[in-house]
């Protein structure tokens, strides 16, 4: 089997309402949310697992400095595209990301899917990433180059790895 690319892969979901189980995301509960797929710059994409803190706590008898994971540790930062009408206002509709998260304090979930295309619609058996997250204050783009966009932080608060989408 050939190795995978990443172009157009990846198709990313927000829920701004709980999962009633985030170990087994419904299908209606993600398809009542919204796709952002098309507001994120590729890379400044930044949702995931950091490692987990080292504890290393030896017995006097082990001849080794060892250590156990502790604590998972996960970062969250995502550019996002603005989408603006000629004044200068928010687009309704396509604006998304910046309409929802309006300050320090928004939280959700958000839902990565890594293949099959990202155009291609949510499915009962897709295996996800979910990430309940509180967004920070929204930050500018390190340049005003290209296109118009934001740089909005979230402090993960859980993950749930390797999800299979439920009916």
């Amino acid at each position: 089997m050939p190795r995978s690319l990443a172009i157009g892969a990846v198709k990313v979901g927000f829920l701004a309402i709980a999962p009633a189980d985030p170990n087994a995301v419904k299908l209606t509960e993600l398809t009542a949310g919204k796709d952002f797929s098309d507001n994120i710059l590729k890379t400044g994409y930044n949702l995931g697992s950091t490692g987990a803190d080292k504890v290393s706590e030896p017995s006097l008898k082990s001849k080794t400095n060892s250590s156990v994971p502790g604590a998972s540790n996960y970062a969250g930062d995502i550019t996002f595209f603005r989408y603006l009408d000629a004044t200068g206002k928010s687009v309704v509709g396509e604006d998304l990301p910046f309409l929802t998260f309006t300050g320090k304090g928004v939280r959700g979930w958000f839902v990565e899917r890594v293949g099959p295309d990202s155009g291609a619609a949510w499915a009962v058996g897709d295996v996800v990433e979910v990430y309940e997250v509180i967004a920070d204050d929204p930050q500018p783009p390190k340049d005003y180059t290209g296109y118009v966009k934001f740089v909005q932080p979230f402090h993960i608060q859980n993950a749930y790895h390797r999800v299979v989408l439920v009916a």
